[in-house]
Order: C-alpha cells, then sequence, then structure tokens
C-alpha cells in the first residue's frame, strides 16, 4: 500500500509542477500614503480545485513595525478601494464586493470601519 500512495505523491507534484504555481497576487493600485500609514491592496487568484479570488488591504507604518492584514475581501471587480482616516478611525470604501472574508476591528491607535455600497453575500 505504501508503494502506491508513494507513487500518488510523485505523480500529484509532477502534474502540479507542470501546472505552475496554483496563486498569483499583483498589486492592485497605488493607494496614497494618509496620515503616516501606508496602505497597499494586493489581488491573490487562486486555481486549484475550485477558482478563489480575494483582495487583502495591508497597512503598515515607517520602522520596525510589521505589515497587518486589516480586510480581506472576496472582489467583485478590480475596482480599488478609497482609503481615509477621520477621527482616529481608518474608514475603507469598497463600492460592490461579493463577501468580507476577514476583518479586524483596530489596528494601532485607530478602529476600523468598512463601508461598501453593495454586499452579494454578507
Amino acid at each position: 500500500m505504501r508503494p502506491l500512495r508513494f507513487l500518488a505523491n510523485v505523480v500529484l507534484a509532477a502534474l502540479l509542477d507542470a501546472c505552475g504555481a496554483a496563486c498569483v497576487s499583483h498589486p492592485l493600485g497605488l493607494l496614497p500614503d494618509v496620515d503616516g500609514v501606508h496602505f497597499r491592496a494586493i489581488r491573490t487568484d487562486c486555481d486549484t480545485i475550485a477558482k478563489d479570488s480575494g483582495v487583502s488591504i495591508i497597512a503598515s507604518r515607517d520602522g520596525p513595525r510589521a505589515d497587518t492584514l486589516i480586510l480581506k475581501y472576496d472582489p467583485f471587480d478590480d475596482t480599488i478601494p478609497q482609503i481615509l482616516i477621520e477621527s482616529g478611525t481608518i474608514v475603507i470604501h469598497l463600492n460592490r464586493i461579493s463577501s468580507i472574508l476577514q476583518k479586524i476591528d483596530r489596528w494601532d491607535s485607530f478602529k476600523v470601519t468598512v463601508k461598501a455600497d453593495r454586499i452579494d453575500y454578507p
């Protein structure tokens, strides 16, 4: 039984290697720095058993602090989110999305709020 399992793993690894990377990430667009906070929007598309897409909004500051994922959502299209900081709150405005996959409520000294015009699967 073990040689058969080993052979199956070798064949699967060869097939995956021949198909290339299962996930591809690219910057969605340039987001301006707001009040000393840097934001990046990265879209990741995966094609494994089913197609899967997600946009990650990452916040950081200058210095030794690590990047922090503050929002991940299933996009409807490639619209670039609008981000601003007002009264100690990071406001992320999205036109239309399929669903929110992950969100934090606070980052650093900021509250995080998401405003979406339309969420297909809330």
